[in-house]
């Protein structure tokens, strides 16, 4: 019989949950196993004993750890209750309360998906400090952070899957883009001579800029009143009971959670991953659905403004001219190149597109050419037409809007196409 340190586990039928015992604050695993619900020093399942991991030191020190979990009456109950208190403490309107608490149940089922969600928060720093102190009361494993650097990050244990709430608006380029990087679950962060595991939730406080175009926002105004206090003790009583309920939402319904497969086929690729995250938790939260759905559909038209100048689709887009050229059985990667830099300017883009990049670009899509004395040649082909189309219906190009000019438009714009 092996003894196994961990933070948690999860199989079909049974699930471990380091928790923290309320009054004497010390770790202990709570298992559901079946209907059962029971909280323990030690776990014993199929020839091994699972004891809580230590945490002695580090930023480690700084999670918020639930309370062994306690019934939460319905779905309904536990969103409603969580609606209200964030209306009442926070002063904000219905959809981004729906958001928030979209966003807190997500938290608790980040380790059933490829991408965590991300949450990025505009306003004043009064009414955007008030809502981080409520997240950091509602989300699983929350740290809040005023300062944050990558030595202090670096400590965070494997598999912590921490909701990193984060207050602090000029994280640098660089740690922004670590910890944008980290919502994906299967890639560690490499740091100096080791690694490190910051994927999780994440909730950034922002002014006009956003780490990298992953995540929705939420803009809060400014009070038109004061904000009702909101001490350290009631701070830490209503963290204890919703975590608890929380953490029961969690153990009940993280196999169907994780096996739910919904239909993000109308999102654009880049949203599919993400809409999934935010979606599945909340399968049967009509409201919060809706505006979890409308928020993902403004990100997505924030995409589509940035395809315009995105040399991955202006490209597709240009090769898609020539496929319409009536004449032309045959292009050249540098014409490609030239008829891309116009539509840049056109656009008022960088015209930075030379033919290697462009070559370049090509390939990374799918399209291939052959070398001869005038350079890169592609033949345009009925097979090579049909996968330029492919692609340009995926980047969702302008020009496939218009009406179907041959065969392989009409065939792009089918429901299982369009979809892309």
């Amino acid at each position: 019989m092996s003894v196994i340190e961990t933070l948690g586990e999860t199989a079909s039928g049974w699930n471990l949950e380091t928790v923290r015992l309320p009054k004497s604050k010390k770790l202990r695993l709570h298992a559901h196993v079946g209907r059962a619900f029971t909280t323990a020093r030690t776990f014993r399942h199929h020839g091994n004993t699972f004891v809580p991991q230590s945490l002695d030191a580090g930023l480690v020190q700084a999670v918020r750890f639930p309370p062994p979990s306690a019934p939460f009456g319905s779905v309904q109950d536990l969103t409603s209750s969580l609606c209200a208190y964030f209306r009442e403490r926070a002063h904000l309107n219905d959809e981004t309360t729906s958001i928030l608490v979209a966003f807190v149940l997500a938290t608790w089922f980040c380790d059933a998906f490829d991408v965590a969600p991300i949450l990025h928060v505009f306003g004043p720093d009064s009414e955007v400090s008030r809502c981080l102190r409520l997240l950091a009361c509602f989300c699983r494993r929350p740290i809040l952070l005023g300062h944050a650097d990558l030595g202090s990050l670096s400590s965070l244990p494997k598999g912590l899957a921490a909701t990193l709430v984060i207050n602090q608006r000029d994280l640098g380029e660089r740690l922004s883009h670590i910890l944008v990087a980290s919502r994906r679950r299967h890639f560690c962060t490499a740091c100096g001579n080791g690694r490190t595991d910051l994927y999780g939730a994440k909730v950034f406080a922002c002014d006009e800029t956003v780490p990298g175009q992953h995540g929705l926002e939420i803009s809060l105004p400014p009070a038109l009143e004061p904000l009702p206090l909101f001490t350290d003790a009631e701070q830490e009583e209503v963290a204890e009971e919703f975590q608890a309920g929380l953490l029961r939402y969690r153990l009940v319904r993280h196999e169907q959670v994780c096996n739910l497969d919904v239909d993000c086929s109308s999102f654009p690729p880049e949203l599919r991953e993400e809409a999934q995250s935010w979606l599945a938790p909340i399968n049967d939260c009509g409201e919060l659905t809706e505006s979890v759905v409308e928020a993902l559909r403004r990100q997505e038209n924030e995409i589509g403004s940035a395809r315009w100048t995105d040399p991955r689709c202006v490209i597709a887009e240009a090769a898609l001219h020539f496929c319409h050229t009536e004449g032309i059985d045959r292009v050249f990667v540098g014409e490609i190149a030239e008829a891309a830099d116009t539509l840049l300017q056109a656009r008022h883009g960088e015209p930075t597109l030379s033919a290697r990049r462009t070559g370049a670009i090509l390939r990374q899509i799918g399209i291939q050419g052959t070398r001869d004395a005038r350079g890169f040649r592609i033949d345009l082909n009925d097979q090579l037409r049909a996968k330029i189309h492919h692609v340009a219906s995926t980047y969702r190009v302008a020009s496939l809007a218009a009406a179907p000019r041959c065969r392989h438009c009409a065939e792009s714009a089918e429901p299982d196409s369009a979809n892309l």
